[in-house]
């Protein structure tokens, strides 16, 4: 059944490789040689200085967009708090097409993936492996717009299927509110999960947490070959029979890349995570130094690569508590890549492997993951 999905993919790829470059640039070009035509001529017939100062501003826009057409930089993954806590939304996959802010659009994405060690990270339970599947979707729509700034909107749901672990299937609903002013980006977002599997204990118990929280999102592009970005996540977490694990979690990060070409362009960034638990055998702080490295191949697909180097730390008084002392050194290796497979379909390939070094007796792990996701949109681009 696998091998007959990857060749289904595969043929979908490249029957769609050939045409879908040629089509999206040849569609995007007119669409704005058709502004540049239409601001040219108000531009003859118009009489306010102010006015044909704006006009002129968004002639240059345009000019540099053509200029840029191309070489625009894959979207970094938004930053997980921790495969740890198993709290937090999915890291999530590179856009798949352009929006068009004048439209509503559907997504819909279909997202297997494999985990060989799930709950170990978590309390130190045996290995496990895992099958899930995630299907969601999410509709947007604008809110208001013009030709230099867009607001929209978006609500969302994803239903995931835990394949060999009884009742652990589990829901999430998220809104977010988008802001784009020429090269700026802002996204508040909120998040709700009435029940999520999260570990299991070692009495056999399933730790399932009730989540909700909300994050910031700040994207912007100092200049055509920089990317720079802010992010912000609160997370309120609650497990029922496990109060001592409740916990208040805050996430920071921020990181920039530079283009030297299209196939090398690198990044560093910097994450910062706080755990307050109820309990301090849970409290825990944890900085993480990034390293990205995006690739772009045409205008079809991209491959990006991130490093993470994980230490965190457990500030705790009394010896008695099982992580006295503890402090954890992880290498965190998570690598994505981008096909588009035409005007409506997406497909994107990700796989991790994460290595823990722990000063405590059985906290030490590794752990691999791998999947893909398939995305439908509607209307098609």
């Amino acid at each position: 059944m696998k091998n007959a999905i990857i060749l289904l993919l595969s043929i979908l790829f490249f029957a769609n490789l050939a045409v879908s470059d040629d089509k999206e640039r040849q569609r995007k070009f007119a669409q704005l040689m058709l502004e540049r035509s239409r601001l040219q001529q108000e531009l003859t017939q118009q009489a306010s200085t102010s006015s044909i100062a704006s006009i002129q501003e968004r002639i240059k826009e345009i000019d540099d967009e053509i200029d840029d057409m191309g070489i625009g930089m894959p979207n970094s993954p938004e930053p997980p708090l921790s495969e740890m806590d198993r709290t937090d939304l999915q890291m999530a996959r590179p856009p798949a097409l352009m929006l068009d802010y004048r439209t509503c659009s559907l997504s819909i994405n279909i997202t297997p993936s494999y985990n060989n060690n799930y709950f170990q990270a978590v309390a130190g339970t045996p290995r496990q492996p895992v099958l899930l599947t995630d299907v969601s979707t999410s509709f947007s729509f604008p809110l208001a717009q013009d030709y230099k700034q867009h607001l929209w909107a978006s609500v969302s749901a994803q239903r995931t299927f835990v394949r060999g672990i009884e009742n652990g299937d589990w829901n999430v609903y998220g809104v977010r509110l988008n802001y784009e002013y020429k090269n700026h980006q802002l996204t508040f977002h909120g998040f709700l999960s009435p029940r999520k599997l999260t570990f299991v204990s070692n009495d056999g118990r399933a730790g399932l947490a009730q989540t909700k929280g909300f994050g910031a999102d700040y994207r912007t592009r100092p200049n055509r070959n920089t990317r720079l970005r802010l992010f912000y996540r609160w997370n309120d977490v609650r497990y029922p029979g496990f109060e001592d694990r409740d916990s208040e979690i805050h996430f920071a990060s921020g990181d920039i890349q530079y283009r030297f070409h299209d196939l090398f362009m690198p990044g560093i960034g910097f994450e910062y995570a706080n755990n307050l638990a109820i309990s301090d055998n849970y409290r825990y702080r944890e900085m993480t130094p990034v390293f990205l490295l995006s690739s772009r191949l045409g205008r079809v697909a991209s491959v990006n690569l991130r490093y993470r180097f994980k230490q965190r730390e457990y500030s705790i008084e009394d010896s008695l508590l099982s992580n006295f002392g503890r402090k954890d050194r992880r290498h965190d290796v998570y690598m994505y890549t981008g096909i588009g497979l035409g005007r409506s379909l997406y497909l994107t390939l990700f796989g991790g492997y994460t290595q823990s070094i722990s000063s405590r007796q059985n906290r030490s792990f590794n752990a691999f993951s791998a999947g893909a996701t398939l995305q439908f949109q509607f209307p098609s681009q």
